[in-house]
């Protein structure tokens, strides 16, 4: 899904654009688990996403003094809990610069010959230098910053997808 894609705007998305975006979000982020950047992202997710609960990260949230608990309808972050979403925010929006991220030996190793995952499966073709280590799972996700990961999460795994590389 192209960067772009996940600024719609929140009020007028549907629920599978908003699903859509938080599931990227997840991706690109990477929260530790029991993190306060996990919780936010675990609150802002659906129960069908299978994120945990957002009920009891909103209470979790509250107990850490990140969310108040103004209003039944919306709660307002606070200024501590703000900080934690716009950190989440710069690590999801981040921009990489591909003229200097170059692919890693183990990146050449998962894609061959060169180490960068190409696509036209997007709007526009992409093509993204593999960073991962051999520490990575086999099929890594992008969880470690990798955008060939994440690219190939995307196309493969897409429910609709024509075939799967798992």
């Amino acid at each position: 899904m192209p960067d772009e894609h996940m600024y719609v705007p929140w009020d007028d998305a549907t629920d599978a654009q908003r699903k859509a975006v938080i599931e990227l979000w997840w991706v690109k982020a990477c929260p530790e688990p029991g993190s306060d950047e996990f919780l936010i992202l675990q609150m802002m997710s659906t129960p069908d996403m299978r994120h945990g609960d957002p009920q009891a990260a909103r209470k979790a949230l509250i107990e850490r003094g990140l969310l108040d608990p103004s209003s039944e309808q919306r709660s307002n972050l606070t200024e501590k809990g703000r900080d934690v979403f716009l950190s989440l925010l710069d690590k999801v929006t981040r921009e990489h610069d591909m003229s200097t991220a170059e692919p890693t030996p183990e990146g050449i190793k998962r894609h061959p010959p060169d180490g960068y995952f190409r696509t036209d499966a997007f709007d526009e073709p992409v093509s993204a230098p593999c960073t991962c280590t051999k520490d990575c799972p086999e099929w890594c996700e992008g969880d470690c910053g990798c955008d060939a990961c994440a690219n190939r999460l995307e196309v493969y795994a897409a429910p609709g997808s024509v075939s799967g590389e798992q």
